[in-house]
């Protein structure tokens, strides 16, 4: 089938061509807007500090340092591979149970958690998604502290340190209904075409005289007019 032919094929059902995507455009629009709940994201930074313990000082008898144990450049250094390890710990099961234990919730399964990080930073940026603002920015702010404290039990980091809380949002960040709505109307459409060309498929129907002569293997001679009364 030629582009000509399958226009003309769309052109002769063109309500099917019409209806189909207004129908699927409408009835994603309606589900998008009564049925899907408005998301927010809260973000907390996180910024990651490898140090020892504690710090020990040595002075000879005239007060001159001898030796300090502290943070040293190796810390920064062990910081920024640090920094990878604390993304996985953060949606640990470990990390998320107690941060749902704090705030008296059954689970965090309700909730969209993910934590990224730049290579060779020691900032750790994590988003939260729910459906309450309020709740969201509690939850992104308590799974920071969490993450804190097992870091120090697990991985002897002695600081996460939480360079911004998360606030409450105040407009919702999804969900993108128009995509939604978008995907519908090009699924309405490719349906509508599929449709069709099965339809035409189907048609066993002899149209033409180009039709006869391709089944036929013949040349067609003549042609008897249709007359209509």
């Amino acid at each position: 089938m030629t582009l000509v032919e399958l226009l003309q094929l769309l052109k002769k059902h063109l309500v099917l061509v019409i209806v189909i995507p207004l129908v699927c455009t409408a009835g994603m629009a309606g589900y998008a807007y009564k049925c899907m709940p408005d998301t927010y994201t809260a973000n907390v930074s996180l910024y990651v500090l490898a140090q020892l313990r504690s710090g020990t000082v040595q002075l000879d008898a005239d007060g001159n340092i001898i030796e300090q144990t502290g943070p040293t450049s190796n810390d920064f250094s062990a910081a920024q591979t640090l920094s990878n390890d604390v993304i996985p710990l953060i949606t640990s099961e470990r990390v998320k149970s107690d941060t749902a234990a704090t705030l008296g919730l059954d689970s965090l399964d309700a909730y969209t958690i993910t934590a990224k990080t730049s290579s060779g930073s020691r900032l750790v940026e994590l988003s939260v998604e729910g459906t309450s603002p309020d709740l969201t920015a509690q939850v992104a702010n308590t799974l920071a502290d969490t993450t804190n404290n097992v870091a120090y039990e697990a991985m002897d980091v002695q600081c996460v340190s939480m360079l911004s809380q998360a606030s409450v949002p105040t407009e919702p960040s999804g969900p993108d209904r128009l995509k939604y709505i978008g995907i519908a109307f090009a699924g309405g459409l490719f349906a509508a075409v599929a449709l069709i060309l099965l339809l035409d498929m189907l048609n066993t129907r002899i149209r033409s005289s180009k039709e006869v002569e391709e089944l036929l293997d013949i040349p067609t001679i003549g042609h008897f007019p249709v007359i209509k009364e």
